[in-house]
C-alpha cells in the first residue's frame, strides 16, 4: 500500500522537542535527529507506556499508522531563516541532553 504525504495545517514546537502537528496529532524528537547543510532530519519517538494508558484505541491504532514513517527531512529553505535557526537549536540541544 502506498501512503501519500499531506502537509499539516499547523505545526508548533517547544524548546523540549515536544511537535504538534495537529489537535490529536503530537508527538516528542528525539536526540537521533540531525541538521544538514539542506536541512534536518527530524526522527521522533514513539509514545511512552504511561501515555498510552490515556489514549483510547481506535486513535492508538491511527496514531501508530502515522509513526510508520517516523523520520522526516525538512528542507531549510521551506522555512524562514529564524523558524530554522530555533529548530536546529532544539536538535542541538536534545542532543547535547542525551550526552550528559
Amino acid at each position: 500500500m502506498r501512503m501519500i504525504y499531506k502537509q499539516p495545517d499547523s505545526f508548533t514546537i517547544n524548546i523540549m522537542g515536544e511537535c504538534q502537528f495537529s489537535a490529536e496529532d503530537k508527538r516528542q524528537l528525539c536526540a537521533a535527529s540531525r541538521i544538514g547543510f539542506w536541512g534536518c532530519w527530524l526522527v521522533f519517538e514513539k509514545c511512552s507506556p504511561s501515555t498510552i494508558e490515556t489514549i483510547n484505541i481506535p486513535f492508538l491504532k491511527k496514531l501508530l499508522a502515522k509513526l510508520t514513517f517516523n523520520r522526516y527531512f525538512i528542507f531549510k529553505t521551506s522555512l524562514s531563516p529564524q523558524q530554522f535557526s530555533r529548530v536546529c537549536r532544539i536538535i542541538l540541544k536534545l542532543n547535547n541532553t542525551a550526552k550528559s
